[in-house]
């Protein structure tokens, strides 16, 4: 049995990891066009791994790049894999 007090942190996908394949496409399209705005998000995803680390700001900036529109907090959190 695993135990759950102890986190394997290689077992752990940061955000950019988890980001839909097709949001992350859309943001990668746009690395030269917006080099500051790439930078700033990619710092995000790759430093948390948990979408509640996330600023309302960097959460509104990856909200653009989604192919649906962001209507719900729930919303928020289908942008990622589990």
């Amino acid at each position: 049995m695993k135990n759950i007090t102890h986190f394997d942190m290689e077992e752990i996908k940061t955000l950019k990891q988890r980001l839909k394949p097709e949001i992350l496409a859309n943001i990668e399209a746009e690395k030269d066009t917006y080099p500051n705005s790439y930078n700033y998000i990619m710092d995000a995803l790759n430093g948390n791994v948990a979408v509640t680390q996330l600023t309302l700001e960097t959460i509104n900036s990856i909200t653009t790049y989604s192919p649906t529109y962001i209507n719900k907090i729930t919303d928020i959190y289908d942008m990622f894999d589990q």
